[in-house]
């Protein structure tokens, strides 16, 4: 018979559950100001289990996940201007 065994959520090798707003940036590789800008647009939720808010590492996944993956593969206007 095999022997399952769990790894608690917090054990030391364990992904985090929730980042403060400074790792979450770090984590996502953004700045904590894009992460604040996203969050006041209502795009990622805070929570406050104690007076320091967190993000979700399941939130901010989705919310990366979620985000356009290369602004250069966007469509380009034609210029405009001067007729050659």
């Amino acid at each position: 018979m095999e022997s399952r065994t769990r790894t608690h959520p917090n054990a030391p090798d364990a992904p985090p559950l929730a980042f403060p707003l400074p790792a979450a940036a770090r984590h996502a590789g953004i700045s904590i100001r894009t992460l604040r800008y996203a969050i006041a647009r209502g795009e990622i939720a805070v929570h406050r289990p104690s007076s320091r808010p967190v993000v979700l590492a399941t939130d901010l996944q989705a919310w990366l996940e979620g985000a356009p993956a290369d602004r250069a593969a966007a469509p380009r206007r034609p210029a405009t201007g001067r007729a050659a």
